[in-house]
């Protein structure tokens, strides 16, 4: 046997469903750096590869004795012009050891120089004679030759990397700006009661 109370309602008031918050504000502004950290870090690594590439070590001609000042124990690179032969040069270091230069297999040309020769800078005080048997006079230039790996270092830090931030970014505020549209902020409401006989509401029999 069921009881029921005077005045009762057979369904049972439903609390309101929780209001789903628009997303904070950082949020925004946590996109906002994401992209502006891959144009950046792209940015700089482009400069500094081009700076690395067309930096000039020295420059000289290709005739005579010539005193030169270059990082030590590096791999720099013997360029001549586009329009000149091969120079023909010997060096060594300040300790007098004899610099081993070898032929540049891949082609590379930066600005009407043609690297022709690669080799380890010793301790850095080169001095490079020049013009021996019949040459023409021409423009030597040292310079750092990039390799494959400094392709692939700029490759991977200086595209892919910014790619990737970017298209965080990207996603971080266009999901952002939806949930902002697409949610209404809290309105402030009525208090809830709990069915018709809520405390202090007429009409309630007392309680005990």
């Amino acid at each position: 046997m069921s009881t029921s109370y005077p005045g009762s309602s057979p369904y049972a008031v439903q609390p309101p469903l929780p209001v789903k918050r628009r997303p904070r504000a950082w949020w925004f502004a946590l996109g906002i750096v994401l992209m502006l950290a891959s144009a950046v870090v792209f940015g700089l690594s482009v400069a500094r590869f081009v700076h690395s590439v067309a930096h000039t070590d020295a420059e000289f001609q290709s005739i005579g004795r010539h005193h030169v000042s270059v990082p030590a124990h590096v791999r720099r690179g013997l360029f001549r012009s586009e329009t000149d032969p091969r120079p023909l040069c010997r060096a060594e270091d300040g300790t007098g050891a004899r610099i081993r230069f070898e032929h540049v297999q891949d082609h590379f040309t930066l600005n009407g120089w043609i690297a022709v020769d690669t080799f380890d800078t010793g301790d850095g005080q080169l001095t490079f004679t020049c013009g021996q048997g019949p040459t023409l006079v021409s423009d030597v230039r040292i310079g750092e030759v990039p390799t494959g790996g400094d392709f692939a270092r700029m490759g991977l830090v200086g595209i892919v990397l910014p790619l990737v931030l970017g298209l965080v970014g990207f996603l971080v505020l266009l999901i952002t700006t939806i949930l902002w549209f697409t949610r209404k902020p809290p309105r402030p409401g009525p208090p809830y009661a709990a069915g018709p006989f809520a405390p202090g509401r007429p009409g309630t029999p007392p309680q005990g």
